[in-house]
């Protein structure tokens, strides 16, 4: 039954883990896919930025400067030469087009000489940036009459910029760059961010499988001690009203049937008229009862102990040991600084008392029993010794095996509740069970 019930908490632990795991992956996935949504939207950004200060090197720093009114006018041999400039410094793989606009829109230059000398209108966006000094870009649509050379390409970024000719006047300087950069920047950016983040989510999960692996066995072994004290607490309490039914039938119910015989004797003899004879019945059937009425108050104690705190323990232990002194054992009890022991702590030393008592009636056959009971400031003691057979450790495993777990029931119960119990015994020199409970019990 143990290896089963380690084997389903093994399964348990393991099954808690792989949700864990699972739940750790799709998280894992999730943040993935956010990631790369941010890095794309930044890839973007960053590409267009690119591509703004290429353009912005290419007309202010290379074609401005070199830009005469001779070109502007359309002269052949200026624009040859600079057409050569704009090919071997401007032109790439990258940058396919370049256009320089009028703000009438007349194109002065480009690299595809039809379009050279054309006038096709400018857009809202042209206009605003050629009278500023900022740089636009934009993904171009390619459905405008003076893009009919570039649809080949598919998607372009758009930049344009005013740039100042030679002779300070103010042009539109265009280019057309590939769309496709934009997704290599995005690629070269995910591809350096993704094996930190990859790293990162690996180590994340290396790092809490452990510790969940952990967390489960610990909640695992807290369910089976949980389990485990329920049983011990429903053991205990099936002992426990077996031996109360016992203590009943055995000691308080034998009496009260002796008393019904006696006073069926009496009856008979008073019929007689044998009085004095009659009154003895009686007057021992008295003493029964009043002893029966001490167990079953005693009884009553055990079902629902009453508040023993301060010196209503004291009281409490007198009755225990009054049993004794019927049957001619020697009885002494003793109580010192009682008013500060709380309620919890007298029961647990009122409990320790009767067990103690119990087993010396019981097993011991003493000729006398030493009940000694003391409380201080943060610290509460008993001590319960008895003159009797003792015994040996042999003996105690030997009661265990039989049955008889009144001790080890009553260690648990003090050392539960914060306390110590030590035993000692040695045979025909007596039992002395000592329990301290309070800041110093457990040591």
């Amino acid at each position: 039954m143990a290896g089963r019930a380690r084997g389903e908490g093994s399964a348990s632990t393991a099954a808690a883990v792989a949700r864990f795991v699972a739940a750790g992956l799709i998280a894992a996935a999730v943040i993935s896919v956010g990631a790369y949504w941010v890095v794309s939207r930044n890839a973007v950004v960053e590409a267009i930025r690119n591509a703004q200060e290429i353009a912005a090197i290419d007309g202010r720093g290379i074609a401005g400067p070199a830009l005469t009114d001779a070109v502007t006018a359309g002269d052949p041999q200026a624009v040859a030469g600079f057409d050569q400039l704009i090919r071997e410094r401007v032109l790439s793989s990258r940058v396919v087009r370049v256009k320089i606009w009028t703000p009438e829109g007349r194109i002065v230059y480009s690299d595809i000489p039809a379009l050279i000398g054309q006038v096709f209108s400018l857009g809202p966006q042209e206009l605003a940036a050629i009278r500023s000094v900022r740089i636009t870009a934009e993904v171009s649509e390619l459905n405008r009459a003076e893009n009919q050379y570039e649809r080949a390409y598919g998607h372009l970024l758009e930049v344009y910029l005013p740039i100042q000719s030679q002779s300070a006047q103010t042009f539109l300087f265009e280019t057309y760059q590939v769309y496709s950069s934009i997704d290599q920047d995005q690629q070269r950016i995910w591809a350096a961010f993704f094996p930190v983040l990859l790293g990162g989510l690996i180590l994340l999960l290396v790092v809490q499988v452990p510790l969940a692996w952990n967390l489960a066995r610990s909640l695992q072994k807290a369910r089976r001690d949980r389990e485990a004290l329920l049983n011990r607490s429903l053991e205990i309490s099936a002992t426990e009203r077996r031996r109360i039914a016992r203590d009943l039938h055995d000691g308080v119910v034998q009496a009260l049937a002796g008393v019904a015989y006696s006073l069926g004797a009496g009856s008979t003899k008073a019929a007689r008229a044998d009085r004095q004879a009659a009154g003895e019945t009686m007057k021992e059937a008295a003493g029964v009862i009043r002893q029966a009425v001490r167990d079953l108050r005693t009884l009553i104690v055990e079902i629902a102990p009453p508040d023993l705190a301060g010196s209503r323990l004291e009281a409490a232990l007198g009755d225990l040991l009054a049993p004794l002194a019927d049957r001619g054992i020697e009885t002494s009890l003793r109580a010192d600084g009682l008013d500060g022991v709380d309620r919890e702590t007298a029961a647990v030393l009122y409990r320790a008392a009767q067990e103690a008592i119990r087993n010396a009636s019981a097993h011991a056959e003493p000729s006398r029993v030493d009940v000694v009971v003391a409380g201080g400031a943060d610290f509460a003691e008993l001590e319960v010794h008895d003159d009797g057979a003792g015994f040996t450790a042999d003996d105690v495993i030997g009661r265990r095996r039989h049955g008889h777990v009144g001790i080890a029931m009553l260690r648990s119960l003090v050392e539960d509740a914060g306390g110590g119990l030590w035993l000692s015994s040695r045979p025909g020199a007596g039992t002395t069970i000592r329990v301290r409970m309070g800041r110093e019990g457990a040591e």
